[in-house]
């Protein structure tokens, strides 16, 4: 069974890398999405916004490269790699969700791990936007950021400022890039824009909703991008695009084309991002049975349901494991005349259950994560404990038990054996 499953694991990377290859002249994309951040509250809308907007690339025609929670180490890795894959390439874009602040009249990004006690920190903790820039400015025909980083930033508020003269702006600085890049902001300079109540953020909904309409030239599709933005907010968001194209109009689908094409070259045929996809990649590392086992009713004819049936019976086999009683511990005397009477069925536990003698008792920082979560107020909630100190939490879901699995998985990064502590 281990040898058929790492056979269609292997099969599957070669036709991923056949695929990539075949795209890496075309068009080509780099979608990251930060959510996590281990030293302020998760962000609800981040993840959401570059899943389906990397999924929106792959209908465009382009190689999409998705990355999400990525660490300092991690965001300057992936947009080394892109700069490699982008040059040469006839369009290149980086769409980028999550927090962002302007120092200096300099724009960063922030990692997930980030944690910038101090204005000196951003410096050493952040990435700068002209590296995102730099990622891009090998392509030919169109060189796009988009970054929808101007969420209020809770960096800010418990920021130490080392030097008096120096300045941290609300949202972010306006940019100057060369010609023929765009980048595009959720919220023109100096202002805040929302992370959104739905799915996705209002910047990323009306991209979505635009980016793929026929024959809708790039810079009027920014504008309907602005005006779509203004009514969702009250006009309080105003989108913003930096930069100039050249003369001619160029188009993510061109008129009358039935396919995303290049001028003078073949269609690229690129796989959607699929729902099947995008769902294993938010389930993949939790280790709750009840998830798994949702996941293979949905997508039974899903290449990565034979990846789910093995993680299942993984994570069954272990509860049996945990629930067996221990050489020695078999019940004599009294006990064994009290076992002559079945108890009554138990339904199986969908969360992994938790030996007795493991002691949760929080670290420091999570004791601290855990007493703000108490004053949120947030509806459908769970706090999740790990049995080293760490801990996992989220908010907003549309069930209690979503909330459960994404809690458990988030603690799960951190340690295998977790619980959840509480729920609202």
């Amino acid at each position: 069974m281990l040898r058929l499953l790492l056979s269609s694991i292997l099969r599957l990377a070669a036709l991923i890398a056949m695929v990539s290859a075949a795209a890496a002249s075309g068009r080509v994309a780099l979608v990251i999405g930060n959510s996590a951040y281990q030293a302020v509250a998760p962000l609800t809308n981040s993840i959401n916004d570059a899943k389906d907007m990397a999924a929106a690339f792959g209908r465009l025609g382009f190689d999409v490269t998705l990355a999400d929670d990525l660490t300092y180490d991690g965001m300057r890795r992936s947009l080394q790699d892109f700069a490699n894959k982008a040059h040469g390439a006839d369009m290149a874009v980086v769409y980028y969700a999550g927090h962002g602040m302007e120092i200096d009249h300099h724009n960063y990004l922030i990692p997930v791990d980030a944690r910038l006690r101090t204005d000196r920190s951003v410096t050493f903790e952040a990435i700068p936007l002209a590296l995102m820039l730099t990622a891009v400015e090998g392509a030919r025909d169109l060189k796009i950021v988009l970054l929808d980083a101007c969420r209020s930033n809770p960096f800010t508020a418990r920021m130490k400022v080392t030097e008096g003269s120096r300045s941290i702006g609300r949202g972010l600085s306006r940019v100057e890039p060369d010609t023929g890049t765009l980048v595009g902001f959720a919220a023109r300079q100096g202002t805040v824009a929302e992370d959104g109540k739905g799915r996705n953020s209002p910047y990323a909904a009306a991209l979505l909703a635009h980016i793929e309409k026929p024959g809708l030239e790039i810079s009027l599709m920014f504008r309907q991008v602005r005006d779509d933005v203004l009514k969702a907010t009250d006009n309080q968001q105003e989108p913003f695009v930096y930069g100039s194209l050249p003369g001619k109009s160029l188009y993510f689908i061109p008129p009358n084309a039935a396919s995303p094409i290049t001028a003078n070259a073949m269609p690229t045929k690129v796989p959607p991002v699929t729902q099947d996809l995008v769902a294993w990649d938010a389930i993949k590392d939790t280790d709750s049975i009840a998830v798994f086992e949702a996941y293979i009713e949905k997508f039974p004819n899903s290449i990565y349901a034979t990846f789910a049936k093995a993680r299942l019976k993984e994570l069954k086999a272990r509860e049996e494991a945990s629930l067996s009683p221990a050489p020695g511990d078999e019940p004599t005397g009294e006990q064994t005349k009290m076992a002559i009477t079945p108890p009554l069925p138990m339904p199986k536990p969908h969360i992994k259950p938790v030996p007795k003698k493991t002691l949760f008792v929080l670290g420091p920082s999570c004791r601290d994560w855990l007493a703000k979560f108490k004053s949120w107020h947030k509806p459908r909630a769970a706090f999740a404990a790990g049995a080293d100190g760490s801990c996992g939490w989220s908010y907003d879901f549309k069930t209690l038990s979503q909330a459960k699995a994404r809690a458990l998985a988030e603690c799960h990064k951190r340690h295998p054996n977790c619980k959840i502590i509480l729920t609202r």
